[in-house]
């Protein structure tokens, strides 16, 4: 049979094969004696083997038992030892008179004399004592008895004094010995003294040799140790050549395996065609160690597996004999049905054809399907899974899902599909949330969504996904499968992100309202007050410069309010000359006490610069937030940051893609040697809440305040980064063609004063007090008032009393704009001037809607208070004229 694939047309061609009943007879006699022969071989792997290793198993269990059951005897041994030392030790006569001793009452013969007696009725209780030496509390000899043990085999006591501690055995008078040393404590606990009693190890060989289960090949040894936990001492129980004398050397196999018990393992090792087991002793520090020969352990065992190899060999050749000469005879009928059975595949196989060829259709249709579902998935960035709920080892695959999986998650195909590769690309932040919320949707059999954080295997990126997933249970109703999609939504969340922002800035906007209001009421006073304080003092005076810092300290507060209300945008834009480099110097200050002296800031400052049509505050803005990034990309490293600013002239060939007219310009230049900016991030530095920056480090904000203050004021920034060396920014403000500065008239409106009549209303009293004194300065009759209702009630009192009224915004019970329109209800030709430190409630051009004369930012400062009060007062005397 042949199958010749033409495409969509597939067809089947039947080759006839030539067929004899010697063929027939050949081909089934080989297919029948090798597949009997490796039936054979199966059944031996399948059976024989996992016997043999069972058999082994059972030997070498049979050994640890062996060396279990010793151990067992020997610490019993060594227990009944204990408890005669405690037996020997517990007479109260002994504590008694030994306590008398200790305590001076009786002499050293008189102890001896009541002691020797006792110690040898004490060696009668077993045969086992072969001496009995007694302590004093300063571990001085009192007396003895049998065996004499020199000093420097006692064993040493614990620290409490109060337990029972054993020597390691060790040969005295050629006895083999260890030593017991038992204390003996007074009623109330006192350590009074010890007892050394000297037992017989002679009979411990004697127990091990009690329990079968070894061969001759068999090793026993008993191993101690001092507090290191190190073999110091070994004593062959039985030994044959394991290089054991008497305690003194052993090989390093034994060593190790005698270390492992004394450290409280116990176990099974192979080691040079040998067989060892060992165990530690309970409550002693002692191991005991048996080993013996694999060729003697194992011997039974070789010999049934070759009795039963053999045996598969024999049936193997019945069974191939026995086949032939029954398929002999009956080799003629299997041809008959041979034929027979061909044309049935025949049949069968053009069925199939056509069963085939259906199916090719139909595959194509649901690739095409499959691509379209793909492509789906593509363009919404969304992808499918399907998870094992029951894989729970590290190394079984535990899901499978489709290709766009891969890109959001950016993992190839090799990737591990474990549970633990799951974990590892969701975020360490979100990691036990989602697998604590997975467990309870499998538990409460529920339907998974939440959105959380992934990291982006292949680079690194944090993207956020949203995934779903619906449960496959069993016939018995427990979950087995998770089925569902993940949507990458990081754009989503940028969005949402942007807008909280937007947010956060409108409540920093109100908030900055409020501080503006305060701070400007602080600073009134102060400002006002070093004013009139440098009038009065003398120049040049110690005290004049104090004022005069006062005062400078003061106006830079002030400059600070309008920088608060600027970035909260409450407050219009005035766009006036201004010197960039007399913002620079003031950024430079703050900067430097801000920056770690360790980081450089080189300037190069061209003072002759000229003047650019800006708000002082924004040109603020720009240096503060430039050099604020330079500091940021050398913090780590300590580099150098570098400031230049110079007046430059930009022909066609310097604006090219630039949005600036040919001129001249100012260009403030700020560098670094930091991290620098890398090239595919580039294009993104300059939108909105935008930053690579950790955490509490910025709000993506800063590039984007000084790319639109530069496009308001038609200037323009360029940025120049290599990573590793640093970055550039090189701003460009245009020049204005009028470079004459304005004049000050402030000495000539200093000096307007007047006699008019003025109520006064601020409910700051310090204010009140400094606005009073400097229009009475100016010449001007003042009656102040910190309350606006007593304030309106002296003014109904006496409407004609007033030429002016200067009213605070925010005040208790009634405002200042309220104030007015009840003042001007009570006489309409009444000039107000309203005073605020900040308010939305009005500003300049809501002021002259509610026909209010004068408008004053706090603070004021002595000249535009006189230059407005007696412009007001000016124009209501022009309207009356009239």
């Amino acid at each position: 049979m042949e199958l010749r694939d033409t495409g969509m047309n597939a067809k089947l061609e039947i080759k006839r094969p030539l067929t004899s009943s010697s063929r027939l007879k050949k081909f089934l006699f080989i297919y029948l004696a090798i597949g009997s022969l490796a039936l054979v071989l199966t059944l031996s792997s399948a059976i024989i083997l996992p016997l043999y290793s069972r058999l082994k198993a059972s030997e070498d269990r049979n050994i640890k038992h062996a060396v279990e059951i010793r151990a067992m005897a020997i610490s019993e041994w060594a227990r009944r030892s204990k408890d005669l030392a405690w037996q020997i030790t517990s007479r109260t006569r002994i504590r008694q008179e030994l306590k008398k001793y200790n305590n001076g009452e009786i002499s050293l013969d008189q102890v001896k004399s009541f002691t020797e007696p006792k110690l040898a009725d004490a060696m009668n209780l077993s045969k086992e004592i072969l001496g009995i030496i007694r302590l004093d509390n300063k571990e001085q000899l009192v007396s003895k008895c049998g065996l004499n043990v020199p000093k420097e085999k006692w064993p040493l006591s614990d620290i409490t004094l109060k337990n029972i501690t054993v020597s390691q055995p060790s040969i005295i008078s050629d006895y083999s010995v260890f030593i017991v040393r038992a204390p003996i404590l007074s009623h109330d606990g006192a350590y009074e003294g010890a007892d050394l009693i000297v037992i017989d190890l002679s009979n411990l060989k004697a127990i091990t040799s009690n329990y079968s289960g070894l061969g001759k090949t068999s090793q026993i040894i008993l191993g101690y140790s001092f507090f290191d936990n190190s073999i110091n001492q070994v004593f062959p129980l039985k030994s044959q050549n394991l290089d054991v004398d008497n305690g003194q050397t052993f090989n390093s196999t034994v060593a190790t395996l005698l270390k492992k018990g004394i450290n409280g393992n116990k176990g099974l090792e192979k080691i040079d065609k040998n067989v060892f087991a060992y165990t530690p002793l309970v409550d002693f520090s002692w191991v005991l160690l048996i080993s013996q020969s694999e060729n003697e352990l194992y011997a039974s065992l070789n010999n049934k597996l070759l009795i039963i190899g053999s045996s598969l060999i024999f049936i193997y050749l019945v069974f191939i004999l026995g086949f032939w000469l029954i398929m002999n005879p009956l080799s003629g009928r299997l041809l008959m049905h041979a034929e027979e059975l061909e044309e049935s595949i025949i049949k069968k196989t053009q069925y199939l054809n056509d069963e085939i060829l259906i199916r090719q259709k139909s595959e194509k249709k649901l690739r095409q399907s499959e691509e379209m579902m793909l492509n789906s998935q593509s363009v919404a960035h969304i992808c499918s899974y399907s998870t094992d709920l029951n894989a729970g080892e590290i190394e079984k695959s535990a899901w499978v899902c489709s290709p766009e999986f891969y890109k959001i998650f950016g993992i190839d195909k090799t990737y591990p599909h474990t549970i633990e590769g799951w974990a590892n690309f969701i975020h360490p932040d979100d990691r036990k949330e989602v697998f604590d919320y997975h467990e309870s949707v499998v538990k409460e059999k529920k339907m998974f969504s939440r959105e959380y954080k992934i990291i982006r295997i292949n680079d690194g990126e944090e993207r956020w996904v949203h995934g779903t997933g619906k449960l496959e249970f069993d016939e018995k109703g427990n979950p087995v499968r998770m089925h569902g999609a993940i949507q990458d939504i990081t754009e989503r969340k940028n969005l949402e992100f942007q807008v909280q922002q937007a947010q956060k800035m409108e409540s920093i906007g109100n908030l900055a309202g409020g501080i503006a209001h305060d701070f400007n009421n602080l600073l009134y006073p102060i400002i006002g007050f070093a004013e009139m304080l440098i009038e009065d003092l003398p120049p040049k005076s110690p005290e004049h410069e104090s004022a005069q810092a006062i005062f400078n300290a003061g106006k830079r507060g002030c400059e600070l309010v309008k920088q608060i209300l600027a970035f909260s945008r409450q407050v219009d834009h005035q766009l006036s000359p201004v010197r960039f480099q007399k913002i620079l110097a003031e950024v430079f200050k703050l900067t430097r006490s801000t920056i770690p002296s360790d980081i450089e800031i080189y300037q190069d400052i061209q003072k002759d610069c000229g003047l650019v049509m800006a708000e002082e505050t924004q040109l603020h803005q720009i240096a503060m937030n430039l050099i604020t990034n330079a500091y940021h990309a050398v913090e780590k490293t300590g580099g150098k940051i570098s400031v230049q600013l110079k007046e430059i002239t930009l022909d066609n060939d310097d604006l090219k893609d630039r949005p600036l007219q040919v001129g001249q310009y100012v260009m403030l230049s700020v560098s670094d040697n930091g991290v620098g900016i890398p090239r595919e991030i580039m294009n993104n530095i300059f939108d909105p809440y935008f930053t690579t920056k950790e955490q509490g480090k910025g709000t993506g904000l800063g590039l984007a305040v000084v790319y639109g203050i530069l496009r308001e004021h038609k200037g323009d920034v360029k940025v120049y980064s290599e990573v590793g060396k640093g970055t550039t920014f090189n701003v460009y403000l245009p020049v204005m063609k009028e470079s004459d500065e304005p004049i000050s008239t402030e000495k000539e409106l200093y000096k307007l004063t007047g006699t008019e009549r003025i109520l006064l209303v601020d409910d700051e009293i310090s204010v009140v007090r400094l606005e009073k004194q400097m229009l009475e300065r100016l010449g001007y009759k003042v009656s102040a008032w910190s309350n606006s209702i007593e304030a309106l009630e002296t003014f109904n009192s006496n409407p004609d009393g007033y030429d002016l009224v200067i009213s605070d915004m925010t005040m208790p019970n009634m405002t200042g704009d309220q104030l007015a329109k009840e003042l001007m209800a009570i006489r309409p030709d009444i000039p107000i001037i309203i005073c605020t430190g900040f308010s939305e409630r009005i500003n300049k051009e809501q002021a002259e809607a509610n026909k209010v004369k004068g408008f004053l930012m706090k603070p004021v400062v002595k000249s535009e208070m006189a230059q407005m009060v007696r412009k007001v007062l000016d124009e209501a005397k022009v309207y009356k004229g009239n």
